[in-house]
């Protein structure tokens, strides 16, 4: 039956080890079958090691195989479009990794931001047609593509040249793109200025009640100069497409 035929297909491929009885009863030379596992294998892999190369860097050879190896074994991959391989072995890896108290906390966080990365690269959200212009009074419209993350130690730059670790420091990173074209950007906001967004992307309040919300968090007095680089932020933010309008 053709169940068999590819659930046999799917062992070859995805087993530590080819099942012996699986290629026999494939049929056709052994070694095309093995040829084609290889090709696979080396196609995912590479795919991986696109979407998350300093994590596979950071984490070492033995310990990446390793976690590729689990993958295959315990949840194997079930889509059919090879940009998903990268989140499906994320999705696995990373819960994995935080259970491992010899991985590095930075090496997770990295796995992490660069998985993000590569969701963004791919979304497919629709754009509002036409947000309202921006007011305090009113809810903001965010990007849609908008992801923000917070780390203990800032991953998104790279390591200086003869540092093997990350000294710690709260680090918030937003990811977007914009929708005139899809290249990658990124923004790296303060405290404040984090917490504003994630206040903003909530979409639970208006603009202006989450500044006075944050502001009391970090008892921040609402001054004039305050307000005066605030609106110097959401200037950057409307020109960068992070903010889009308000409703």
């Amino acid at each position: 039956m053709i169940v068999d035929h590819q659930r046999r297909f799917m062992q070859v491929l995805l087993d530590a080890e080819p099942p012996a009885e699986a290629l026999e009863k494939l049929g056709g030379l052994p070694e095309r079958w093995l040829t084609y596992r290889h090709m696979v294998r080396r196609r995912m892999q590479g795919m991986i090691k696109s979407g998350l190369p300093r994590t596979v860097a950071a984490l070492g050879d033995a310990r990446y195989q390793a976690t590729y190896d689990a993958w295959l074994d315990e949840a194997p991959p079930r889509t059919r479009y090879i940009r998903e391989i990268v989140p499906a072995f994320a999705d696995f890896a990373i819960p994995r990794w935080n259970a491992d108290k010899d991985v590095p906390r930075w090496v997770i966080e990295l796995g992490r931001l660069e998985a993000a990365k590569w969701e963004v690269g791919y979304v497919d959200v629709p754009w509002p047609e036409e947000p309202g212009e921006f007011t305090f009074e009113k809810v903001a419209v965010m990007n849609p593509t908008l992801r923000q993350l917070r780390f203990d130690h800032p991953v998104h730059k790279d390591l200086a040249e003869g540092e093997t670790d990350y000294a710690p420091r709260p680090t918030a990173v937003m990811i977007y793109r914009k929708s005139e074209d899809d290249r990658l950007y990124t923004w790296v906001p303060n405290a404040l200025s984090a917490d504003l967004v994630d206040g903003w992307l909530a979409g639970a309040e208006t603009v202006a009640d989450v500044v006075k919300r944050v502001c009391a968090k970090h008892d921040t007095a609402i001054t004039e100069k305050f307000i005066e680089t605030l609106g110097g932020m959401l200037a950057d933010f409307i020109e960068q497409g992070i903010v889009l309008g308000a409703k």
